[in-house]
């Protein structure tokens, strides 16, 4: 299965084995030689720069027309997820490894680290939507899509998704990005049904595409429906808090994983902050419990202990945070 920590790991090693920060190692290694102009792994760069960044969405979103609160920023730019970029910076990465290296007749990178970097490390079978894993490479998912051997690789946060794939045997690749992220993996889905679809001249893939936009249209609806109605039970919720809410107001410090402060907002409901993450509590059926949303439209617990009487620690996702105690 994969987890973000392997890259998360390599790019230590790599900070300390080179003196380099990995973001400007991939400048140097990648970005630069192959002119990927507005490809970075500082968000403070395409500020600086003022690149015009896509907002994020989510029709899951009790207003999908509002941007969701959460955004991506230099402390949280990580070596498995850490890069902003654009369709036709990515699509010089697609021709560079159809390429073998090369880009429009010019060796960019070494033929051997292209091709091994397509080589499976691990063998499995999964799939995602439409797409068929049965290995795992150097970053490339290896799997047979419309009877072709095919390398792709997806990344999502809230309020984005970003599609990259290609096959080998038939030069062709695709690139998707896009600033949605309840039905957009499902968009891109089709999308790349029907790309690849006229490129492998695929018969009666207009019609057969046509039908399943029509259906997703009609399971988006639904699932609008389906989220207010679990909205509103979440909102409904009564609380369980066993002290008074100034009772868990304060700092909360875990040696492992910083600093979260609680305060009470302008309802008088519990707000969370948790570095880049905000969230208002919400009621639990547990004592003690709340629930929250530091990431948009997916819930957390977070639960507080007690030592005689007052609000002692809170815990989340397995970790202790001490309240500070006013003397």
């Amino acid at each position: 299965m994969y987890t973000n920590v392997g890259y998360n790991i390599l790019s230590v090693w790599l900070d300390t084995e080179l003196a380099m920060p990995w973001q400007d190692q991939l400048d140097r290694a990648i970005f630069e030689p192959l002119k990927m102009a507005r490809t970075t792994a500082y968000i403070s760069k395409a500020q600086v720069q003022d690149w015009p960044l896509a907002k994020p969405y989510s029709f899951a979103s009790l207003n999908p027309s509002e941007p969701l609160y959460l955004r991506k920023a230099d402390s949280t730019l990580h070596a498995a997820g850490g890069l902003v970029s654009t369709a036709p910076d990515l699509a010089k990465f697609l021709l560079v490894q159809l390429g073998a290296g090369k880009y429009k007749s010019s060796r960019i990178f070494p033929k051997s680290v292209v091709r091994n970097s397509h080589i499976s490390q691990a063998k499995f079978d999964a799939s995602y939507l439409d797409f068929k894993r049965t290995g795992y490479a150097w970053g490339w998912y290896s799997g047979d899509y419309k009877g072709k051997s095919m390398r792709h690789a997806f990344g999502a946060f809230p309020g984005f998704h970003a599609h990259l794939s290609f096959m080998p045997t038939e030069n062709i690749g695709l690139v998707v990005l896009n600033n949605e992220d309840a039905i957009g993996a499902r968009m891109t889905n089709l999308i790349a049904d029907y790309v690849y679809g006229i490129l492998l001249e695929e018969p009666g893939i207009d019609a057969k595409v046509s039908q399943r936009f029509s259906e997703l249209k009609v399971s988006a609806k639904e699932m609008r429906r389906a989220l207010a109605k679990h909205r509103a039970e979440i909102q409904g919720r009564p609380s369980s808090l066993s002290q008074p809410l100034e009772a868990y107001v304060g700092v909360y410090t875990s040696e492992l994983l910083g600093t979260m402060t609680i305060e009470l907002d302008k309802n008088t409901a519990l707000l969370m902050r948790f570095g880049n993450l905000a969230a208002v509590a919400t009621g639990y059926a547990k004592t003690d419990y709340v629930r929250v949303e530091f990431s948009p439209n997916s819930g957390d617990f977070l639960s507080f202990a007690l030592k005689d009487g007052r609000v002692d620690s809170l815990a989340f996702n397995h970790a202790t945070f001490k309240k500070a105690q006013s003397r």
